[in-house]
């Protein structure tokens, strides 16, 4: 994170992460009116509650080079429906989490900063990397704290009573309740008589999000995942500190007594972490970041889940999963139904036909022996059927035989015929070239004076 020159120091401030919690950004009521809620320090976020008042949280994360990671949003409600899913811009995700009060816990925390790491890691992002954050209770838990240790972050802690002057967000989240009670302003001009519930924070959320962001100037606009995952690889940016006096021995003492207190906490952790908790070490530390799976629900309104964190895109795909699932079902009672229908109607017409069997031979006594001997004079019928086939196809066969016999026959006079007829063509040509010989001899001989027997 910090490299040293000659006579200059550097810091990437893409490793550098600052995250605050703004309490009930909703800022609306059931009946749909909307007003300030104070913050500040030593403000109690409660304070300001009504009592149908709706609970919202957001937990934003922001790098000190400009970096918008996914905002973190806590409901107080037990569940999550469809449309209370926020549809977010500029690839951009948003952690969604139910909690009973919609304050930032343990669980909560410990969530949020698992999907931090992951979006670190998808960007690129050198490790390790300081976390500034305040000193909320749910900093301190014992897994949180270990987990921050094993993934790169070292957590830095503001001292009391100072995050007006450090915490970069606290100096900007004016801004947001400002620019969110415009984007609802404008909301209930447009949909008047409407009350501003978390469903309808769904919808607008992701606009005041977006304004909020182009708001700060002094913040860069949010970039593209694509661009910050490159320039993390390809080009680091650097922000150079102003030169500071040489002075022999200050970097590395400095580095030493850094490595040091690492060592110690390292030694402290490792101590806690191998001598056994009392219950109610325990109970404070580890009880409230048990694995909080999220459960579909069975609702009409289509609850996606209960008492858990899950980004967005995971809610749609547990709802789109959770409608197969629930499609199937409907298809399979549809079945079930339909073939114990058709069984019911099966049982129905054999009772029936049996009613009528019965019936029948109680009005004529002799029918059932007359019936049977139809059957026995259709079996036989059958049978001597059958026979006749057989016996028929024995005649075919053998015409079928006799026939290829004769065709055979005459298929070998042909032959026969065809050889006689080649050996006298042959014969009459042997005649013919003897004779011919003959006479050419005779002429020989007369021409030579000689003479000629007669044959």
């Amino acid at each position: 994170m910090v490299s040293t020159g000659s006579d200059r120091y550097s810091i990437d401030l893409s490793r550098i992460i600052t995250s605050d919690e703004a309490p009930n950004p909703l800022s609306a009521t059931l009946a749909g009116h909307y007003g300030k809620i104070l913050f500040g320090t030593g403000q109690r976020a409660n304070r300001v509650k009504q009592l149908n008042r709706e609970r919202v949280s957001l937990d934003v994360y922001l790098g000190c080079d400009g970096t918008w990671y996914d905002p973190h949003l806590m409901l107080g409600s037990k569940t999550i429906f469809e449309n209370q899913i926020p549809v977010m811009k500029r690839e951009v995700d948003v952690l969604i989490s139910t909690q009973p009060n919609a304050f930032q816990d343990n669980t909560t925390l410990l969530a949020a900063l698992k999907h931090l790491n992951k979006q670190v890691v998808q960007l690129e992002v050198k490790k390790p990397i300081v976390w500034l954050t305040d000193a909320q209770s749910a900093r301190f838990n014992l897994r949180v704290m270990e987990y921050a240790e094993d993934n790169g972050f070292f957590e830095f802690v503001y001292p009391p009573h100072t995050t007006t002057a450090h915490a970069l967000l606290d100096r900007v989240f004016h801004m947001w309740h400002t620019t969110y009670s415009k984007q609802v302003e404008r909301w209930s001009k447009a949909n008047p008589g409407k009350a501003i519930t978390k469903a309808v924070f769904g919808a607008v959320f992701p606009a005041a999000w977006d304004r909020w962001q182009k708001s700060i100037r002094d913040v860069p606009s949010v970039a593209s995942k694509e661009e910050i995952k490159k320039s993390n690889t390809v080009k680091e940016e650097m922000a150079t500190l102003p030169p500071i006096t040489p002075q022999e021995g200050t970097f590395h003492t400095r580095q030493q007594k850094l490595e040091e207190e690492n060592r110690l906490l390292r030694e402290e952790l490792l101590r806690l972490r191998s001598q056994p908790l009392s219950p109610e070490e325990i109970d404070l530390c580890t009880s409230s970041t048990d694995a909080q799976i999220p459960s579909v629900g069975t609702s009409k309104k289509k609850a996606t889940q209960v008492w858990g964190s899950v980004p967005a895109t995971g809610l749609r795909k547990m709802l789109r999963d959770a409608e197969d699932k629930e499609r199937q079902r409907q298809e399979g009672l549809e079945l079930q139904q339909m073939f114990a229908s058709c069984s019911r109607e099966l049982e129905r017409i054999e009772q029936e036909e049996n009613a009528q069997a019965e019936d029948a031979e109680m009005e004529e006594p002799g029918q059932a022996e007359i019936f049977r001997a139809c059957e026995v004079e259709l079996i036989r019928l059958e049978k001597e059927a059958k026979k006749a086939r057989r016996e028929e196809e024995k005649a075919q066969k053998a015409a079928e035989k006799a026939a290829e016999r004769q065709h055979k026959k005459r298929e070998r006079e042909r032959v026969a015929q065809e050889k006689r007829t080649e050996l006298d063509a042959r014969k009459r040509a042997l005649l013919h070239s003897r004779a011919g010989q003959e006479t050419s001899v005779a002429g020989a001989l007369c021409e030579s004076g000689g003479f000629v027997t007669a044959p």
